[in-house]
């Protein structure tokens, strides 16, 4: 198959997945926060938004993804917002396609294989975060690793530094590929200096630190940090199963190929793989430090002009046709707007206060949000333990001085609560809806 042909469907087929309205509930935090810095010029650094905890240190290494896309929304609301995760996800796919393998072989069955399914085990976190860009970041380093332009990489890591957390993963590449004898050991050094190059300086490792204690912490109770392994990962996602066969297709693909892979390459790999097996949301960072291993592994079994070179290109729609979609949660709109200015609102659900934030331009302050980094730890393990407790919503409630409670239904325990809380004497219901439901002590 015409390498040129296939990375061009690959493309666009991989933007056209992305090409849906904006669901994931993180990003309203992220576009609240980048309305801040748009309106005052400066990067947030503390829990401004909550009232709970307001002057808890935020190391918000985010800001220049924020900053994106609340540029983005200013200029064209959610369309341009959606429009900037289809460039990431589309940028993406192309540094996969331009730097991963070589341009002018071929490609046959086996190689589009080990790309579509790496895609579709990445696919569930290709979402409205800024871990798309950070996914583009590491592509972009080994890409130009591969390609022997280590100096370019410490301008991506400049980037990278003020993305996201797996800027980490920097240092990490260079680190490996100077042991591995591929790069002089000074860019490695010169890597890891730029990753100090943000408004937070040597406090973007102590983020990575922080993240580190919250899947410690809270791994059992947020689904994206558990590990594939968890119980209730396996019965509720398919993506575990997924990321199984992704696993034993690398071993394959390794064994197969084993003398022409590099050692660098095996390095990479095998570093990509702890991470994931914690945590189902590092999947992504497997996928793509093991492509360039898996790629060169399959060349030793692949048959390019083989008569099955067809079902390379036809691979790429089909897997994009069964691959699972998105399902858009249910915004609390109608409740939102209901709220009255200056309410101090205690949010039932951990991420419906970003959106509270950004739907109301952050003049209803919030009880929490999707930072678990910006709130202590033994304050964010009360919130879990009380979320279907009317009796210690209402502590909380008192202890915090809220005002309003809000409750959106998206499951069987937050409904049941609703019901509990109208049928209290403490509390009134002042506001419902199919969404979600508004209360007032009484």
């Amino acid at each position: 198959m015409n390498p040129r042909w296939f990375a061009v469907i690959f493309v666009a087929v991989a933007g056209g997945l992305a090409a849906h309205r904006i669901y994931d509930p993180d990003f309203w935090l992220h576009l609240a926060a980048g309305q801040f810095l748009w309106e005052t010029g400066a990067v947030p650094a503390r829990n401004l938004f909550s009232f709970t905890h307001p002057e808890h240190p935020w190391v918000n290494v985010y800001w220049l993804y924020q900053l994106l896309v609340a540029g983005a929304w200013r200029w064209g609301q959610e369309p341009a917002a959606v429009a900037v995760k289809v460039a990431g996800v589309a940028g993406l796919a192309a540094v996969v396609m331009l730097g991963y393998r070589d341009r002018r072989e071929p490609v046959g069955l086996f190689t589009a294989s080990a790309l579509v399914l790496g895609w579709l085990v990445m696919l569930p976190r290709l979402t409205d975060r800024p871990e798309v860009f950070s996914f583009l970041c590491l592509a972009a380093m080994i890409s130009l690793g591969r390609a022997g332009r280590w100096g370019w990489c410490v301008g991506v890591q400049v980037v990278w530094a003020n993305v996201q957390g797996y800027f980490v993963w920097g240092p990490i590449v260079l680190l490996l590929a100077a042991a591995g004898g591929r790069a002089p050991w000074r860019w490695a050094a010169a890597v890891t200096a730029a990753s100090l190059a943000s408004p937070f300086g040597w406090r973007n490792w102590q983020l990575v630190a922080d993240f580190g204690q919250t899947m410690r912490t809270f791994g059992a109770q947020i689904q994206e940090l558990a590990s594939p392994f968890h119980p209730l990962v396996w019965a509720q996602s398919g993506s575990s199963w997924l990321f199984m066969v992704w696993v034993t297709a690398v071993g394959l693909a390794l064994r197969a190929g084993w003398t022409r892979v590099g050692r660098w390459e095996w390095m990479l790999a095998a570093a990509g793989l702890v991470p994931s097996f914690f945590a189902q949301r590092a999947a992504p960072v497997f996928v793509l430090c093991a492509w360039p291993a898996v790629l060169a592994g399959v060349r030793a079994v692949e048959r390019p002009g083989s008569r099955w070179a067809w079902l390379a290109v036809a691979l790429v729609p089909v897997a994009a046709g069964v691959a699972p979609r998105p399902v858009a949660t249910e915004r609390p709109a109608a409740a939102v707007a209901f709220l009255p200015a200056g309410a101090r609102v205690l949010n039932v659900d951990f991420h419906t206060g970003g959106y509270v934030l950004a739907a109301r331009n952050r003049q209803v302050p919030v009880f929490i949000d999707g930072r678990l980094e910006a709130y202590p730890p033994e304050f964010i393990r009360r919130y879990f333990d009380a979320q279907t407790d009317p009796g210690a919503v209402g502590a909380l409630a008192a202890e915090f001085g809220a005002t309003h409670v809000l409750v959106v239904k998206d499951r069987a325990a937050t409904r049941a609560l609703c019901a509990r809380l109208a049928g209290s004497p403490q509390w009134e219901r002042v506001f419902a809806d199919a969404a979600a439901e508004v209360f007032v002590r009484r």
